[in-house]
């Protein structure tokens, strides 16, 4: 027979079944919006390598890659990549400026490389773009915090909290701002809006205890930590807390019972084994307050605050046979330069531990430290009139005695 055995229609269609049988696809159009559920769940690596294709893709329109570029970038932030983040919003700009996020996305990624100045242009453009944009007005804030501008950043934070009223992280994040500075009722009535917007959650409960702990509103605060505990048992901070409001209230049995429940669920928390050591002590049970502090040190002996609530336990403990000036001394200095920063409290404790261990110069001088670097960071008049109160006894040859009883 002549000829070939199957007639050219035939054959032309047997090549494109085995074409596609060896695996060629006509190419499928990626979906930037399935980038949505993945930054959902936090898988970060399948964001970047989604929008990695849908970004080389012919199919997509430029405002579609400059979504996707935007979901990569934020991908990149997320893993503390800042450099490859900033590479990603860059391209998502020029492929769409009127993609705010994408300005939203280049701030963020110039601020964690610390370049503030085009950080806070870029966030002005999300802004520009997008004013409801809380993100952005928080970015503001934060930034204008690490200018050391703290009014703007009140009034940043105050923008933010308007546009995301129900959102908890900025508004703790806000309150927090404001105590630090000493704010404490504004810090109170944000973290009750938001309470007010979302309900009750062991976070906000504590923080806002911690407030009104600030405002000496002591029974508020003890009713704000019980809420907490009663919504989560075993919330340590809250614990811990409430374990402190208790001894101030002399509720001692009640207060220890608190850090031993916190003890049971949490054996490492170095914070529920000095709140114990401090009760123990208030019950003038001095030695079971050195075994509690051993214990927390054992656990966090390169840990500044460890060391420091060590140090003064040993130098000002009313029980002599606990008292160890040499050693304070020597904890705090190891605190003093574990520190990021100058603390005053840790040069309050070096200057009561150099006057248990007899050198009243040296205490005279940190705690002139202690008050200067105190008032630079504004703490409050009553807390440095403490501290005056306690230069003078140093300058008289007097050491310091913390009798909680």
């Amino acid at each position: 027979m002549s000829g070939s055995r199957f007639p050219a229609g035939s054959v032309l269609l047997l090549f494109v079944i085995l074409l596609s049988a060896a695996g060629l696809r006509a190419e499928v159009r990626p979906d930037v919006r399935q980038l949505a559920p993945l930054v959902a769940t936090g898988q970060w690596d399948k964001v970047k390598a989604d929008a990695q294709t849908a970004v080389f893709s012919d199919m997509l329109t430029d405002v579609e890659k400059s979504e996707a570029y935007t979901y990569m970038a934020l991908a990149h932030v997320q893993q503390g990549e800042p450099g490859p983040a900033l590479d990603a919003a860059d391209k998502a700009v020029q492929l769409d400026s009127d993609n705010a996020r994408g300005w939203l996305m280049r701030g963020t990624a110039y601020m964690m490389l610390r370049q503030l100045a085009p950080a806070e242009k870029d966030f002005g453009k999300a802004l520009q773009k997008d004013p409801a944009m809380w993100e952005a007005c928080r970015n503001l804030a934060e930034l204008s915090q690490a200018r050391g501008d703290f009014p703007m950043a009140m009034e940043w934070f105050g923008k933010a909290v308007v546009l995301a009223p129900a959102n908890v992280d900025l508004s703790m994040e806000y309150a927090l701002l404001l105590h630090s500075l000493g704010l404490h009722a504004k810090a109170d009535e944000i973290l009750s809006n938001v309470i007010a917007e979302v309900g009750e959650t062991p976070a906000l409960l504590n923080n806002r205890g911690m407030i009104r702990l600030a405002q000496d509103h002591y029974d508020d605060a003890l009713a704000d930590f019980s809420r907490a505990i009663a919504i989560n048992p075993a919330y340590e901070e809250a614990l811990i807390n409430r374990g402190n409001v208790l001894r101030a209230f002399k509720r001692y049995d009640e207060s220890l019972a608190d850090f031993a429940s916190g003890l049971s669920m949490h054996p490492g928390s170095v914070k529920m084994f000095i709140g114990r050591a401090y009760t123990h002590a208030a019950m003038g049970k001095y030695e079971d307050a050195a075994a509690d502090m051993a214990s927390a040190y054992s656990l966090g002996n390169v840990d500044p605050y460890v060391l420091n609530e060590y140090a003064w336990f040993l130098a000002t403990c009313p029980d002599a046979k606990v008292r160890d000036g040499a050693r304070a001394v020597k904890l705090t200095k190891e605190a003093i330069e574990l520190s990021a920063g100058p603390i005053p409290g840790y040069f309050d404790t070096l200057a009561a531990a150099l006057a248990e261990s007899g050198d009243y110069l040296g205490a005279i001088e940190a705690q002139k430290q202690a008050i200067f670097i105190g008032q630079q960071a504004g703490l409050s008049e009553k807390q440095l009139a403490d501290w005056n109160a306690r230069l003078e006894g140093y300058s008289q040859g007097v050491p310091y005695r913390n009798n909680l009883q």
